[in-house]
């Protein structure tokens, strides 16, 4: 018979192997053969074979098989679109068995399908809304992953499924000019929960939808047209198929770029953007308005939700105000999800939800879950909310009871914490630490350390964890426990770090960028220089990130580099100069608070990018300090180049200039006059912030009769950001090229903070300490600077009395990782051995010696006058007039007082202002300054493997020593400290 005379339908060819495989056996099913003589059979005995009456059971070998593509639409499937020339086979049932039919088959997707395949041309509109509403509840089932597999398994069955559904939803198109309102939204409701990619919907069927609604819901449909819940679907639906369509800002999405988003096009051939936009304002502007006073919370939410999605921009001024009045009319009797949800849909909508309306709904939310205590909330619901107002804003500013209602939620969430899962504890951390509440307490503290604690030891919550999950938790953690308020929680802190360090070392491989980069720097903060657990999450972070440093965006690069600072363990010389290598292309696209903490880190790592990047470098640093041009507004001629970046805000420009000068003073380099002056300039511009506290102005201008005259700077410039500003100047040696106003100013700023009253921590008393130091020590102090200039003596004394005196008798105590306190300081081994040699040498000495702002290294004192005589710690009188009766202080400085890519080694920033105080200090209170570098001190060393360094152990540094190896140290300190003794300083 000649098969290509046959009606409609193909036989495909079977693969005897394939069934081999899945089955055992070479047989055909009885199914099967059925097909083939339903392929050979004349077309008239088709129907009565083909389709099975509704009340008989389909057979489980029918239902589990796909439908066969007719042999003239082959080509057709592969596009998912139904040939012009096949028509679907009318069916032998009426539309009352079909919808019988679907209603028996509910559940199961291929059943669903067949009866799709079998009925198809003969659906009527209630049919096929029916058919739609079935799938929708079974979507996950008609495309499983193996199906979407790259290599293209399962392709056959995923196009015939596609195909089929390609036919439901052109008969739906044919039989939407009947659909009323409750069809029209079970369609699209359907269609949403499916998830319809708009390119399988053809220019037609949008068109007869729109004109449905146009004409069930328009000004002139009839009376009882859409009602709230066929406004609330229909709204939804296109919501889940056309996201982002109204994306542009133009009023009423009046652009179509939202449509092309992702490809994801409105209709089959052409944009489909006008018939969405008909749909959406048709729907908002003149159906709704007729029903919402029906609405219930639920339909509030729903509908915030589905504009949001949408991003939809109202004509109508009205439409939004409208939805929140009604919500507050009934969010007395909402649940809990209902109300989490529409907070979710105000916070979406950004600014068309701004308004009066909008703080007395949230108002409204927030008392009603206070007067019922949270009950009934799950934790997805209080995670739901949270992060909904952090979206929202300003809710610490606004809304009195806030700290009340995160009281509440976070007991609700520790009662149905049990329930929980770990997405609902990441976001709820996520939102805690964005809402930042200053007066949170230890309360909130403990309640994250039992977050935390649950999600790492409950199996179910640990092993459910996702990459970008535990990069937020991390991120959350390291704000919420920046500032421990008590032993007991920097302890428990501790506890938990190594676990939740190792959960992310397993799970880094699958992080991105913004994934890796919030990792490192959360852990970087939670280590607070811890020693021992920080190795194996730094090693992973920098074999994982390094192959595609060159993908970071400006954000995710100088957040990592940031981040990697925090550990104080230099990576290796070719990571750093990759991440240089990833930078530069870049630059036009950094704003200064990038830019700052990326060369901030690069320094405190010790690594000096070199003269070349920091000439391309600062100058793009200039240009965001530089005040923009009137005139200059944007869009000029040719728009090759992107526009760079505006100032940064207020609040961060003082952190961000005092990052890149302390970098540029850790890296010793001076910047150009240019530069100095823009630097300037941006701090004494921020005319749009409050200017000093009045109590800072008038101290200022009570002394010395002549500050008041000073520039003025922004309230915002803390006293931290003063104090690194001036200790950089310091370090950098006051350079010539600094303008006298930038100086004048910082002073100026010092002295109004510290006559207020200021606190001053620790770390800013002893930049302001080593400030004052350089300046005792400078031959001619400020020569350059204006007699304007307050009396340096009043304010050196304002320094030590309000500044350092507070803390110079306060403990540094620190512990190691083994729990030992070694006065604050933790000894590095070689420094234990020097002093070990000394002493058997006959020189008295003592270790980590506080002196003002510094530890000093050693303290090496003359020998007794008579050999075998006691041998005093105490250091003699400064003022006596020996050199020989003055200490030495010896310096042994290892790697980290050096830049780790240069060569000879070249000291750091803070190494070489501690030596320039030191050495101006010989012959006042010691008797010279002796450094001993670890590489001098290596050279000692014979090139025996066996009797290699530990860097842990001293002991056995002493022990595995050769006698010349013994004798050489000697000779090496004996020469230093005689030519220090007696020869002058080194």
């Amino acid at each position: 018979m000649n098969l290509q005379a046959a009606p409609r339908w193909r036989v495909r060819q079977v693969d005897t192997s394939t069934l081999r495989r899945n089955g055992g056996s070479s047989s055909i099913s009885p199914f099967l053969c059925s097909l083939l003589l339903f392929a050979l059979a004349p077309s008239t005995t088709t129907h009565a074979f083909f389709h099975p009456c509704p009340t008989v059971p389909v057979s489980e070998t029918h239902r589990r098989l796909p439908p066969l593509i007719p042999s003239n639409a082959a080509a057709a499937s592969a596009a998912g679109t139904p040939s012009p020339n096949f028509l679907p086979p009318p069916s032998s049932l009426t539309p009352r068995e079909i919808n019988q039919a679907i209603i028996s088959a509910e559940g199961d997707a291929l059943a669903l399908l067949d009866v799709t395949a079998q009925h198809v041309g003969g659906f009527d509109k209630v049919n096929c809304a029916t058919m739609i509403n079935r799938l929708s509840r079974v979507a996950a089932a008609l495309s499983p992953p193996s199906y979407r597999s790259k290599q293209g398994k399962g392709r056959g069955r995923k196009d015939e499924q596609q195909y089929l559904l390609s036919l439901l939803y052109d008969r739906t198109a044919a039989l939407l000019p009947d659909c009323d309102a409750r069809q029209l939204a079970n369609i699209m409701n359907g269609l949403g929960k499916l998830h319809v990619n708009p390119s399988s919907l053809s220019p037609s069927f949008l068109t007869s939808f729109a004109q449905g609604v146009e004409r069930e819901g328009g000004w002139e449909g009839r009376a009882g047209g859409f009602s709230i819940q066929e406004v609330t679907n229909t709204l939804t639906g296109v919501s889940y198929i056309f996201p982002g369509a109204f994306g542009s800002k133009g009023g009423g999405g009046g652009e179509r770029g939202g449509m092309r988003k992702g490809g994801r096009e409105g209709g089959r051939g052409t944009g489909g953007w006008s018939e969405v936009d008909s749909i959406v304002q048709t729907l908002t502007e003149q159906a709704l308005p007729r029903v919402i006073q029906d609405a219930t919370s639920q339909h509030v939410a729903n509908i915030m939700n589905a504009l949001a999605r949408l991003e939809y921009h109202p004509r109508s001024p009205t439409l939004i105000p409208s939805l929140l009045v009604q919500g507050l009319a009934t969010v007395e009797t909402a649940m809990p999800q209902h109300i989490a949800n529409s907070l979710n849909g105000l916070a979406r909508l950004g600014g068309e939800g701004k308004g009066e309306e909008r703080d007395t709904f949230i108002q409204a939310c927030i008392n009603v879950t206070l007067s019922t205590g949270f009950s009934r909330f799950e934790a997805r619901d209080v995670s739901s909310m949270l992060n909904s107002m952090v979206r929202i804003g300003g809710v610490e500013e606004k809304y009195a009871q806030l700290p009340a209602f995160l009281s509440r939620a976070r007991a609700r969430v520790l009662v149905v914490l049990g329930r929980a899962n770990s997405q609902d504890i990441s976001l709820i951390l996520n939102a805690l630490s964005r809402i930042g509440l200053s007066h949170a307490g230890q309360k909130q503290e403990e309640f994250v350390l039992t977050l935390l604690h649950q999600l790492l030891s409950a199996p179910h919550l640990n092993n459910s964890l996702t990459p970008q999950g535990v990069a937020t938790i991390i991120n959350a953690a390291s704000k919420l426990l920046s500032s421990p308020s008590s032993p007991a929680t920097i302890l428990k802190a501790h506890h938990l770090y190594r676990p939740l360090m190792l959960r992310a070392c397993d799970l880094l491989q699958g992080m991105d960028s913004q994934g890796l980069s919030l990792t490192i720097a959360g852990l970087g903060k939670l280590s607070r220089g811890r020693s021992g657990t920080r190795e194996p999450i730094l090693s992973r972070f920098l074999a994982v990130s390094s192959p595609f440093l060159a993908s970071f965006t400006p954000q995710h690069l100088s957040v990592s580099v940031h981040g990697i600072s925090l550990f104080d363990r230099p990576p290796p010389t070719e990571y750093m100069e990759r991440v240089q290598e990833a930078v530069l292309p870049h630059l036009s696209s950094f704003t200064l608070q990038q830019l700052a903490l990326t060369l901030h880190g690069m320094a405190k790592l010790g690594h000096h990018p070199g003269d070349l990047f920091l000439s391309a470098f600062l100058p793009a640093v200039q240009q965001r300090l530089a005040p923009p041009v009137p005139g200059r507004g944007g869009g000029g001629g040719g728009g090759a180049k992107p526009s760079l970046p505006r100032p940064e805000p207020g609040n961060n420009l003082p952190q961000n200039l005092s990052l890149v000068l302390v970098a540029l003073a850790v890296l010793q380099y001076i910047p150009s006059s240019s530069f100095w002056e823009a630097f300037t300039q941006a701090l004494l511009s921020l005319t749009n912030l409050p200017p000093p506290p009045p109590a800072a102005a008038t101290a200022a201008a009570a002394a010395g009769g002549q500050a008041a005259n000073q520039p003025s700077l922004p309230r915002s410039l803390r006293l931290i950001d003063v104090s690194s500003c001036l200790w950089a100047l310091a370090a950098l040696d006051f350079p010539p090229s600094l303008p006298p106003t930038l100086l004048s100013a910082l002073l100026g700023r010092l002295e109004a903070l510290l006559e207020a009253g200021e606190e001053v921590e620790l770390e800013a008393a002893k930049q302001l300490k080593q400030f004052a130091l350089a300046v005792d020590l400078s031959h001619s102090p400020f020569p350059f600077l204006p007699s304007s200039l307050p009396t340096w003596s009043s304010l050196r004394g304002l320094i030590e009395t309000k500044a350092w005196l507070p803390h110079a008798q306060e403990e540094y105590c620190r512990s190691d990782e083994e729990g030992e306190d070694r006065d604050g300081i933790i000894t590095s081994p070689i420094q234990l051995e020097v002093e070990h040699v000394l002493r058997e040498l006959g020189f008295p000495c003592k270790g980590e010696v506080h002196w003002g702002p510094f530890s000093l290294d050693l303290l090496v004192f003359p020998p007794p006058p008579h050999e075998g005589g006691a041998t005093s710690s105490s250091p003699p009188s400064s003022s006596s007039s020996s050199k020989l009766a003055l200490p030495l202080v010896l310096e042994v400085d290892g790697a980290s007082h050096f830049f780790q890519n240069l060569n000879p080694r070249t000291p750091r920033g803070h190494t070489v202002l501690k030596r320039r105080i030191l050495e101006g200090l010989v012959g006042k209170l010691w008797g010279g300054v002796v450094v001993l570098t670890t590489e001098e001190w290596n050279v000692c060393e014979s090139d025996n493997p066996a009797l290699s360094y530990s860097p842990s152990d001293y002991t056995h540094n002493l022990q595995r020593d050769s006698e010349e190896e013994h004798v050489r140290k000697k000779m090496l300190l004996k020469e230093k400290v005689k030519e220090a003794f007696l020869g002058g300083r080194r």
